[in-house]
C-alpha cells in the first residue's frame, strides 16, 4: 500500500470540500436582509492568510496542487467578505463619503425598518 499516494488523492479532495463548505455561509449571506455583528476583522485575517499561503505556494514551492488549495480558500473568502460589506452598507457609506459633497443630503440607511431616509444638511 502506497501511503503516499493515498495522502495526495485525499488532498486533491481538500480543495472540493473547502469550496463546498464556504456554501451554506454564501446562501446565508445571499438570503439574509440584514447584517449585524459580522466579524470583519476574523474574515480579514483569513483572506490576508490564505492569500499569503496562495502566493508562497505559487512562487517559493512551487506547487500546483498546494496553490489550487490555497486558492480555493481565498476565493470564497473574499466572496463572503464581499457580500458582508454589501450586505452592511459599507459600499454605500463610503460612496456617500467620498462622493457627496456639504450641498447634498446625507444618505443614512435604517436596515431595521428597512427604508432609506435622507436627512438635509
Amino acid at each position: 500500500m502506497d501511503w503516499g499516494l493515498i495522502i495526495s488523492s485525499l488532498y486533491s479532495l481538500v480543495p472540493i470540500i473547502g469550496v463546498t463548505a464556504y456554501g451554506p455561509q454564501i446562501w446565508a449571506l445571499i438570503k439574509s436582509e440584514t447584517l449585524q455583528n459580522f466579524p470583519f476583522t476574523t474574515w480579514a485575517i483569513w483572506l490576508f492568510t490564505g492569500s499569503v499561503s496562495f502566493i508562497y505556494g505559487a512562487f517559493k514551492l512551487q506547487d500546483l496542487l498546494f496553490s489550487i488549495t490555497a486558492l480555493s480558500n481565498v476565493i470564497p473568502i473574499a466572496i463572503v467578505m464581499a457580500l458582508a460589506a454589501y450586505k452592511s452598507g459599507f459600499f454605500l457609506r463610503k460612496i456617500c463619503q467620498n462622493r457627496l459633497s456639504e450641498q447634498f443630503a446625507l444618505l443614512v440607511i435604517d436596515k431595521a425598518k428597512k427604508r432609506y431616509t435622507i436627512y438635509e444638511n
